[in-house]
């Protein structure tokens, strides 16, 4: 999920990965190898739609598809975006460099504030599920009970295909953990990152709210 500085390690199948870094980059110009890459998907909140890309299309080939299908052309993946790359293969990609997306970007006073309902998105400056949740505040929060600006967030491991879940209320009381267990829920606590437990810059995160 999280390669060294600067590289993001993609296993073969879905890998929900993220951009946590302030600058953007083309989709064809690190994903544009149809021997590695199967397709590419980013979610748009703000329209409720999928863009779409894939390497083996021809450009028209996908404009004429994405109309088909209802989804846009994905070209470009911004910062503080997450998205999915079905890898052919296991290999690593070299990601743009940058400043860290701060969490509290996405706050309703930050420079790009969630909206309601899901977002796929990538923080760069490696929170916790609760730090994250924390940073969404517009003023500081107490140490509990957490406050409740999130619903839920969701990370994928590709490798066990299954998904690490988080919610504030379920911490609150002291649930979390026997709910994970009961769904069969990965813990936030175990995802490989550096800090283990942390969202790196390249974890691509569902977050959703209320």
């Amino acid at each position: 999920m999280d390669g060294g500085a600067g590289s993001l390690n993609l296993a073969v199948g879905w890998n929900l990965v993220g951009n946590g870094h302030e600058t953007g980059f083309d989709v064809s110009g690190l994903f544009g190898d149809s021997s590695l890459v199967t397709s590419v998907w980013k979610w748009i909140a703000a329209s409720t739609k999928w863009a779409f890309y894939a390497p083996s299309l021809s450009v028209q080939t996908l404009t004429d598809y994405a109309l088909i299908k209802g989804y846009e052309v994905l070209s470009r993946i911004e910062p503080g975006e997450g998205f999915w790359v079905n890898s052919k293969l296991d290999y690593a990609v070299s990601m743009p460099a940058g400043t860290a997306v701060a969490s509290s970007s996405f706050s309703a006073t930050g420079s790009r504030p969630l909206g309601l309902g899901w977002s796929l998105i990538a923080t760069g400056n490696t929170p916790t599920p609760t730090a994250f949740n924390n940073a969404l505040s517009v003023t500081s929060p107490a140490p509990a009970p957490l406050p409740l600006n999130v619903i839920s967030i969701w990370a994928w491991d590709t490798v066990a295909t299954k998904w690490y879940f988080w919610a504030p209320s379920l911490v609150n009381t002291k649930t979390l953990q026997s709910y994970t267990t009961s769904k069969d829920y990965l813990d936030f606590t175990t995802i490989p990152n550096l800090p283990m437990g942390t969202l790196s810059p390249y974890t691509g995160i569902w977050v959703n709210r209320p």
